[in-house]
């Protein structure tokens, strides 16, 4: 009997758990995604596997065509011309206010642009509310960075995003000038993902007076920027700089050349 009221205890309370996800689902499709997010947060805060999924779903999910639209131009504008990609996510956040890529992205272009100070500003109230997914911790920990340069304590370099983390913690080692230890970090990123860009643009800055690293770092960097699909430039999205250093990384290639 003591373990059929242990079973029934469980029982209810899964039967519990699902009814609160269900609630979750309602509210969203009701658009009030804050509302959903909330409710699911003590669940996520638990590991709870079918809230997690749950939660990033409704954070991450688009509830009308043209905000979602305006978030895919911003995509392919980015890279060439951030102001036009800006304008884009600003028209997609005066439609759903609170959909979690369209932030992250806006606050991604504003680090390129120079407005950290102004995007962790912005950021700060709603990472509060997303704080539990992987991009908005990495973001909290870029614009620490661009704003202050500060380096965080921790590093996810297990999680989904671990290639960006390790950059972050490249830099950090450069910084402290431990060479050694930043040159095993992005050796690892290279081996583990060699096609991402970044890892190479860091590896010249690493090269020093070493003018075969330098060289070979700023040819793979080039290269793999050229080589680029557009899925993986989606796939490598929360890099803010992600192949935006070619002309000063083609000027250094030019100063190697020169007699």
């Amino acid at each position: 009997m003591k373990m059929l009221g242990l079973g029934f205890c469980l029982y209810a309370a899964l039967a519990g758990e699902r009814k609160l996800i269900e609630q979750a689902y309602d509210l969203y499709l009701q658009k009030q995604r804050s509302q959903a997010l909330q409710l699911l947060t003590p669940l996520v805060k638990k590991k709870n596997k079918q809230a997690v999924s749950s939660f990033e779903d409704i954070a991450k999910g688009f509830l009308t065509d043209e905000a979602h639209q305006q978030y895919e131009r911003a995509l392919t504008q980015k890279r060439l011309d951030p102001q036009s990609a800006l304008a884009s996510l600003n028209k997609a956040l005066a439609v759903e206010p609170d959909q979690v890529l369209v932030l992250c992205e806006r606050a991604r272009l504003q680090i390129v642009l120079g407005a950290c100070s102004a995007a962790q500003k912005e950021v700060l109230p709603w990472l509060k509310t997303y704080e539990d997914l992987a991009e908005a911790s990495l973001l909290r920990a870029q614009l620490a960075k661009c704003a202050q340069d500060e380096f965080p304590t921790k590093f996810d370099v297990k999680g989904p995003l671990a290639v960006h983390w390790r950059i972050l913690e490249a830099q950090r080692w450069l910084h402290l000038r431990e060479h050694k230890r930043a040159q095993e970090i992005l050796e690892l990123n290279r081996r583990q993902a060699p096609d991402f860009p970044e890892t190479h643009y860091w590896m010249m800055k690493l090269a020093g007076t070493d003018r075969i690293l330098l060289e070979a770092s700023a040819q793979n960097y080039l290269k793999t920027c050229r080589q680029l699909s557009s899925q993986k430039e989606r796939a490598y999205s929360e890099e803010p700089f992600l192949c935006r250093r070619s002309q000063e990384v083609e000027a250094e290639l030019k100063k190697l050349a020169s007699p």
